[in-house]
């Protein structure tokens, strides 16, 4: 390169905002720039548990054809349904969530001794928002003496989720298409465990979604909730001395917020943000004994993940 100058210039700009850290000299040799571990894991090709970053980012561009139309959703007020988004975007969340499914789902599940016990024996789980079926399959594998039935109101994730557990010869897996206020999921009080990955804040009615969580659950059976890292009051100042809640915001605005709108706009729309003490009122709502966050301490900490993982018990 001949000449630096246009690219201090662009380093100067991903150091102000902190893709890049600049390490300046004292005996007046060039600053140095190198990229933070966060920023690097999005660009391995290595299946770590934020390698769906980079192709879930990629996605992202396909929002500026859908420019129009999200101006058109604030003006009015109306919001999307995930259907009415581009295929790309469909792949790109997904692509985004395959790692972090295979290497924190187990987990996530294990932090729950009852619940872990109990599927490791044979029981019956309601994957509900399950997509395209990733962590479905995830669940399947990890507990093979278990039925495991994925559940999502988008009729052609569902096919892709079929696909997924056929071509992973998985025999222990259903799909059904339903929604948050479909009147039964499967029995009632029939179900050990309901998980909901990274879905319950973007459902449009997620206080009929815990009901129906309830209503499927056995005496003492237990939803799993994994929900992007957020503060426990709901207040600005809290969210944003996370360091993710600048992320996950962008997100929601184009994406989780207007999906948890719903077509009409009469959704919830509690987005990628959504305080902890908001979860907690609409479980109790729903009947619900109550609701715990889980410390994660020795696996992979919230604040790296990105997660948060809470417990409702019935």
């Amino acid at each position: 390169i001949k000449n630096v100058r246009i690219l201090q210039e662009w380093a100067l700009c991903l150091v102000s905002n902190g893709f890049l850290e600049c390490i300046e000299s004292a005996d007046g040799a060039p600053e140095r720039y190198v990229l933070p571990l966060e920023t690097a894991v999005c660009f391995r090709k290595d299946e770590n548990i934020f390698s769906g970053e980079w192709p879930f980012l990629k996605s992202l561009q396909t929002l500026q054809n859908l420019q129009p139309v999200i101006i058109d959703k604030y003006t009015t007020g109306a919001g999307l349904h995930w259907g009415d988004l581009p295929q790309a975007l469909h792949n790109g969340v997904t692509e985004n969530y395959a790692p972090v499914y295979e290497h924190l789902l187990p987990n996530w599940i294990r932090l729950h001794d009852i619940a872990h016990c109990k599927l490791e024996t044979g029981g019956l789980v309601l994957d509900i928002g399950c997509g395209a079926g990733k962590s479905t399959c995830v669940l399947a594998r990890e507990y093979p003496e278990s039925k495991i039935v994925g559940v999502d109101y988008h009729e052609a994730s569902i096919q892709k989720a079929i696909k997924r557990a056929d071509h992973e010869n998985r025999k222990n897996v259903s799909f059904m298409v339903a929604n948050s206020e479909s009147s039964e999921w499967y029995g009632s009080g029939e179900v050990d465990v309901v998980t909901f990955f990274d879905a319950f804040h973007d459902m449009e009615n997620p206080g009929g979604a815990a009901k129906q969580a309830y209503a499927a659950l056995k005496e003492g059976g237990v939803v799993i909730l994994v929900e992007p890292l957020s503060s426990e009051a709901d207040n600005i100042a809290d969210k944003c001395s996370l360091p993710v809640t600048g992320y996950l915001s962008a997100a929601s605005s184009h994406l989780c917020t207007l999906t948890a709108l719903g077509v009409d706009g009469t959704g919830l729309g509690l987005g990628a943000s959504c305080a902890t003490t908001r979860y907690r009122q609409l479980f109790k709502d729903a009947g619900f004994k109550s609701l715990n966050v889980l410390s994660m301490d020795g696996l992979c900490g919230p604040t790296e993940n990105g997660f948060r993982v809470m417990v409702v018990v019935k």
